[in-house]
This record gives structure tokens, sequence and C-alpha cells, in this order.
């Protein structure tokens, strides 16, 4: 496995395909997924017994459901994807917060330029990453509103992760030029690229999906 980096800034039907996400804390268990063009999020108990579902998010086209995290303060955030027929089909990213009792806290809209799926991660001190399409990542507060977003001309962002300075990390996949190579970055909790990372090995299609951050960094 070699390895470059690259230091800089920047400003900025049968059966359906399921995108399935499990938190669990105790005894509960947080599944999102797409079932005939409703995305729904649903909570079980231990044993897999349905506690309450919620279908999101209501008046969009083709809505599915993509990714969720357990927030610092003990409700969850799921976010996915939908559309409004105009202007011209305009994709967006829904962004959801839900008690532990199913009630909706609150619920974002954001219109994006290439739409899912999208990955989220909850920020230790509040507020929210999502990324998508394009290397877009959004950062907003706990309330769900815009901080800062950026497009850093990449193709997807696979996995990211909040890192304990506040800052972001992730993973992006370059599929349209024919490169086998992995990308992992890392932005500051204002959205400046600290480092950028280039993962190669001869012969082998290197694909990142989910990473984590370690105790030690």
């Amino acid at each position: 496995l070699r390895c470059t980096t690259q230091r800089g800034r920047s400003k900025h039907k049968s059966r359906p395909r399921h995108h399935l996400h499990r938190h669990r804390a105790t005894i509960l268990r947080i599944v999102i997924h797409r079932w005939q063009q409703h995305a729904v999020a649903f909570k079980t108990d231990a044993q897999g017994t349905l506690l309450w579902e919620y279908h999101l998010p209501p008046g969009y086209q083709a809505p599915e459901g993509e990714s969720v995290a357990l927030s610092p303060d003990g409700n969850y955030v799921v976010t996915g994807s939908t559309y409004v027929d105009a202007p011209a089909f305009q994709p967006y990213m829904f962004l959801t917060k839900l008690s532990p009792a199913g009630a909706v806290i609150w619920e974002q809209f954001f219109a994006v330029q290439g739409g899912g799926p999208f990955v989220l991660s909850a920020i230790p001190g509040g507020g929210y990453y999502v990324g998508g399409q394009y290397s877009f990542l959004l950062k907003t507060d706990e309330n769900g509103n815009q901080l800062w977003q950026l497009t850093a001309g990449f193709v997807s962002i696979r996995g990211l992760a909040a890192t304990s300075d506040g800052g972001a990390v992730f993973l992006v996949n370059d599929n349209t030029t024919g490169s086998d190579d992995l990308y992992m970055a890392k932005t500051d909790a204002g959205g400046v690229f600290q480092w950028f990372m280039t993962y190669t090995q001869a012969g082998t299609n290197l694909v990142g999906k989910q990473l984590t951050q370690t105790a030690d960094g």
C-alpha cells in the first residue's frame, strides 16, 4: 500500500434495495430504509420488535433514507435524498431529528448539486456533518441550520466521521477517471482542508465506505 500526501486550503419491483444503518444504545435499534418510494425510520427493541415508525419526508418525490446517527443529546438524526418536481426535478437532502419516542424535533431541507447517497456524522460538541456526491460537505449546528457548505470537486464521499477537534475526515472514491485509488481528506471545524492523502495498491481497486477515529487520534 502506497500513500502520498498533499496539503492545502479550500474555501470552500421485486424486492427493493435497502439502505440499513443501525445504532444500538442499551436495548434499542433504529433503522432507515427505502420501501416502495417511501423513506421510513423505525425503532425496535433488542429482540427486533417494532416500537414505532416514521415516514419522512412528506410532500417530496421518491425520498430515500440513507444514513442515521445518534445525537449527543440522546435523540436520533437521519438523512437522505429526495426531489421536487420544480424547478427541473431539483434534488434535495433532508435532515430530520427524532426523539427516542419517534416525535419530530426538527426537519431541514437543502438543495444540492448532485443528490445522494448521503452519509452523516454527529459532532461531539454539537452539530452534524453530511457528505454526498461531488465531495459535497455540509456542516450544521445542533438545530440543523447550515453553518457552511463546500464542494471539493471529487466524486463521492462514502465514509465520513467527525473528529475530536470538531473537524471532519472523509473517504472519496474516484471511479469516473478509471482510477483505482482511494482518497482521504480532513478539514478543520471551519471547512479549511488540513491534509489530503492518496492510497494505492497495484492491481487492486480500493473502495472506502466507512471510517472512524481511534482513541489515539
